[in-house]
């Protein structure tokens, strides 16, 4: 069946007058996007019949109103579907963003529809200024703001009208020049260059696909078929290339006769475009003093106040005040701060009416994107394991190149800027697709190089380990690209690159990177927390008392917002090799501003390491007895630092600690995560004391938690842990368990307790998970024999992520407590050898435990291939887990432990080598 329409009256000369416009094919078809129900005091459907009316009186436009229309189909299906058929898309909204128009907007902007967007009125949810943002990045997408309804509809349609207008004389201009025009409907001036200016560019357009090994030969212009007569700006491609590459700074004052040349047609006047190349040419240089000065001689040289010339201007005004904040860099006697210039920018900014994007820029920025994308969708559907190439990225460098030419030709300082994040980002996102780790390590260097340190972070943080060890191999070279970063960027990116990257360094890169981080602490002002966690990320390479200076004057100055990154710095330096005469200022800092540094999250057991390292008092009496009568977590690990109380009363507080954490967490929907995890001292505990250290009070709190299991009504993964410090009992104590503790396993189902609970969205523990959990307690108290367990072992790899964790955990305790005998040896290992091979990094590292355990029972020969693979491991965390093992003469063959640390002794991470070297000295 077709669509059925429906009008109000047959005889209705509104619709008779649509039925004979529907059937001419020369209008321009409007979807008309907005809410329908009242909102307020305004009514939606009075203001869209307006709106239709308005749009019908003009002899351009046939609007498609959905008040006017009926299906069958799905509404939301029969909009979309109006959309694809339209021209041109009108959204209106209020206060409110409705779903059905956000859908509508996203939908027209997917397909690259021309959308007008209006806003009425002042105040917005945050759903409008969202979307609005969104649209603020799309050249074919126009916002206005108007503050009531009157007069809207007629507004709307001469807006239309008068954008149609400038397409028109657009296209006219490139038929009679041949331009490339970037320019959308939106824009007032013009954004065009004829395509011989960026033919002249030559070979640098391809110089990037070059660079990287992707050229394709294509050319993407119209010279398609000849060669270039005279490509003269090829010398400037070329420098700006090496520029967005390597950061080497050049002189375009080289090229202005050239750039004058060429832009002789680009609609900027020559005196805008002089001042503005002065200013890109002083910030390349980094003299921002200089290029403001040539921003505001550009602003005052404009005549067009509403083109996106001179919104652009104010755009780089804007940032480069921001980079001369507080002064620095400003000429002397200048009467604004930087801070100032940029608020008085910004405050412009927002009074102009038209976007600032810079059109031609942005349009070579889309496309190379556009093409990302593509290839990002072709790679879903390859074959896995699958490599496919193809000529995209050739493109979208090439795209890259162009945007970054026409940004320095035009002089617009943000946008040259930004094209080495755009080149990032399109290098990230090819890795990805092209699986090159090359591809992301250079996507990464670029981003520290353009002082996008956040960004480096967040990538890095989702790149797979053989990204990693290409960081690990080019740590220096990335060193480089930092010391090249913005000034004002640098503080920031040297404390990300230090966290991150530091053990990578060679030792006179590393010394250089902790000079920075030691030598002026005041840079760090506006990056206090980040400057913190670097320091922690190279304690250990770095002696404790040349970094006590540096601390000292930030505790004193007061220039921390948490205090936890100084307690970790604390608690895991070798205080004991710095004399109490070179500490004693750090010392008295710590007195002196304790108070607040408690109540910054400093633990207090950091105070407790000075305390035993230098045999001073640095806890106030007052707060020291106060923790002490409180007998939190804290205090004890406190009195541990100092040596102060036994295991006994360790334990009883850890128990204590943990059977609370376990009842807060014991409610429907609840998903509490704690600072403290006692987990993991309370099974060393265990193992090293058995059940003896447990009173009956100890006894019947693990009874409790037990028990609480069988009804547990949270989210089971915050019992988990919990479980396994019974599963730790039952493996350690064996038969003389007790009774209470067993019962309560034995009620213990396969099936997840509470039922009513399985859709908690916060509950992440799947199923499979719990009934490795609860096979392995049955297994550690005698309930029932290995048999079954084993058996989940040999679907391994058919088991959820959560599964895989605890199945490792459990089967190595299980193997070194003796609960799988002699006769499943064969079978053990083959399961270790599964484990061994998983592609989660996570698991890999349990896998380490589940070889030792084995090596212990069977020998070390057996799994001897296995553990020399894991030198080789991509990721230094499984490498660290086998020195760790070697350490502690986990393997029960000193020979092969040997070996493995003087493999280990060459690794690329400087902490492994470190421990690998110190660990040698009691070898053979």
């Amino acid at each position: 069946m077709g669509l059925l329409h429906g009008v109000d009256d047959c005889g209705d000369s509104r619709a008779k007058q649509h039925s004979r416009r529907s059937c001419r094919k020369d209008y321009l078809k409007v979807f008309v996007s907005s809410a329908m129900g009242d909102e307020g005091s305004h009514a939606w459907l009075k203001f869209r019949a307006e709106l239709t009316e308005s749009l019908r009186s003009s002899s351009v436009f046939e609007p498609f109103a959905v008040e006017e229309h009926g299906s069958v189909l799905r509404s939301k299906s029969y909009y979309l579907t109006k959309i694809e058929e339209a021209d041109i898309v009108v959204s209106v909204v209020y206060s409110t963003l409705r779903p059905g128009t956000e859908n509508e907007i996203r939908h027209a902007v997917k397909l690259k529809k021309p959308l007008l967007f209006v806003q009425v009125g002042k105040y917005s949810d945050g759903g409008v200024d969202r979307i609005r943002s969104y649209l603020h990045g799309y050249d074919y997408c126009t916002t206005y703001q108007k503050a009531s309804f009157d007069d809207l509809p007629d507004l709307v349609v001469r807006w239309l009208e008068d954008d149609l207008i400038t397409v028109f004389r657009g296209r006219v201009r490139e038929i009679q020049t041949g331009d490339v025009s970037g320019v959308g409907v939106h824009d007032s001036g013009a954004a065009a260059l004829p395509t011989e200016v960026l033919e002249a560019f030559g070979e640098s357009t391809a110089a990037l696909s070059v660079l990287y090994g992707c050229e394709s030969g294509e050319m993407d212009f119209a010279s398609l078929g000849h060669e270039v007569p005279n490509p003269y700006l090829r010398p400037l491609g070329t420098v700006i290339v090496a520029w967005l590459v390597d950061g080497r700074p050049f002189d375009l004052d080289m090229f202005n006769q050239t750039m004058e040349l060429a832009m002789k047609d680009s609609g900027c006047s020559d005196e805008v475009l002089r001042h503005r190349h002065c200013a890109l040419s002083a910030v390349i240089q980094g003299d921002f003093g200089i290029a403001l000065s040539e921003i505001d001689q550009a602003c005052v040289a404009m005549s067009d106040r509403d083109s996106w010339v001179y919104g652009n201007l104010l755009i780089d005004r804007r940032n480069i005040g921001f980079a001369l904040n507080n002064g620095v860099g400003l000429a002397d006697g200048a009467q604004n701060s930087g801070m100032e210039i940029a608020l008085a920018a910004t405050s412009e900014i927002e009074q102009m009416k038209r976007p600032l994007m810079f059109p031609l820029a942005t349009k070579f920025k889309f496309d190379a994107y556009a093409d990302l994308r593509k290839s990002q969708e072709n790679a879903k559907t390859r074959r896995p394991g699958s490599v496919a190439y193809d000529n995209r990225i050739d493109r979208s460098l090439r795209n890259v190149a162009t945007a970054a030419f026409v940004s320095a030709m035009y002089g617009s300082i943000t946008s040259l800027l930004q094209t080495r994040v755009v080149l990032a980002e399109i290098l990230l996102g090819y890795a990805e697709v092209y699986r090159q780790p090359r591809y992301a390590y250079e996507g990464l260097r670029l981003l520290l190089l353009a002082g996008a340190s956040d960004a480096f972070r967040k990538y890095k943080e989702a790149l797979s380990d053989s990204v990693h060890n290409e960081l690990a191999s080019n740590a220096d070279e990335m060193w480089d690209a930092v010391k090249r970063c913005p000034e004002k960027a640098r503080p920031r990116a040297v404390c990300v690159f230090a966290e991150e990257c530091a053990g990578y360094l060679s030792n006179e890169a590393f010394d250089e990177v902790a000079g920075f981080l030691t030598a002026d602490i005041g840079c760090f002002g506006k990056c206090r927390e980040q400057w913190w966690k670097a320091l922690d990320a190279v304690k250990l390479r770095v002696a404790p008392a040349k970094l006590f200076p540096a601390m000292t004057e930030a505790i004193s100055g007061g220039k921390y917002l948490s205090a936890h990154s100084l307690g970790d710095i604390i608690r895991c330096s070798d205080l004991t090799s710095v004399a109490l005469e070179d500490a004693a200022p750090f010392i008295d800092a710590l007195r002196d501003h304790q108070s607040n540094l408690l109540q910054k999250g400093m633990p207090l057991v950091a105070l407790g390491v000075v305390e035993k390292a230098f045999d001073v008092d640095v806890l106030d009496g007052e707060l020291l007895r106060t923790s002490m009568e409180a007998g939190n977590l804290e205090a004890v690990e406190y009195q541990l630092a100092k040596k102060e109380i036994d295991d006994d009363a360790l334990a009883k507080t850890y128990l204590k600690t943990l059977r609370n954490q376990v009842r807060i967490n014991d409610n429907p929907g609840c998903h509490v995560t704690f600072g403290n995890n006692v987990v993991p001292p309370l099974i060393k505990l265990i193992r090293e004391n058995g059940e003896c250290i447990f009173d009956n009070e100890d006894c019947a709190i693990v009874g409790d938690i037990a028990r609480r299991a069988i009804s547990y009504k949270g989210a089971l993964s915050t019992i988990d842990n919990a479980l396994s410090v019974i599963f730790e009992l039952g493996c350690t104590c064996g038969s003389s368990a007790d009774p209470a503790w067993v019962e309560a396993i034995g009620q213990l189902e396969d099936a997840r307790p509470g039922a009513a609970f399985y859709d908690d969205p916060l509950d992440c523990y799947p199923e499979d998970a719990w009934r490795c959990r609860v096979g392995a307690l049955r297994i550690a108290f005698g309930l029932e024999g290995p048999g079954n367990f084993l058996a989940m072992g040999v679907m391994f790899q058919e088991l959820s992520c959560a599964a895989e964790v605890v199945y490792s955990e459990s089967f190595a305790r299980l193997i070194e407590c003796g609960r799988v005998d002699d006769e499943r040896k064969e079978f053990s290992r083959a399961i270790a050898r599964l484990i061994c091979a998983n592609s989660e990094r996570q698991v890999r590292c349990l896998s380490v435990k589940c070889l030792s355990s084995c090596a212990r029972r069977w020998g070390a020969d057996m799994f001897r291939e296995e553990l020399y693979r894991l030198v080789n491991d991509p990721s230094e965390e499984v490498r660290c887990c086998l020195l760790e093992v070697c350490k502690r003469q986990g393997l029960g063959d000193r020979h092969l432990e040997h070996e493995l640390k003087m493999l280990l002794a060459t690794d690329a991470n400087w902490f492994v080598r470190w421990h690998a070297e110190r660990s040698k000295e009691g070898d053979l």
